[in-house]
């Protein structure tokens, strides 16, 4: 469920590294946040980034 549906982003993979440097697996969740958007006159709900909602936020201003 995690991905915007403007940009594609979605969940990333990497580490978590301690002190001594030992690594395991973890995830970067993306702001993925469900809202109400008018793209092109038509209202959809969409899962949209904050990023793209920032973007879209500044476009319409």
């Amino acid at each position: 469920m995690a991905r915007c549906e403007i940009c594609g982003k979605g969940t990333a993979f990497g580490n978590y590294v301690s002190h001594s440097n030992h690594a395991e697996r973890r995830r970067f969740m993306a702001n993925v946040q469900k809202k109400r958007v008018t793209i092109n006159g038509v209202t959809r709900r969409i899962h949209i980034c904050a990023r793209c909602l920032k973007a879209l936020h500044k476009a319409r201003a």
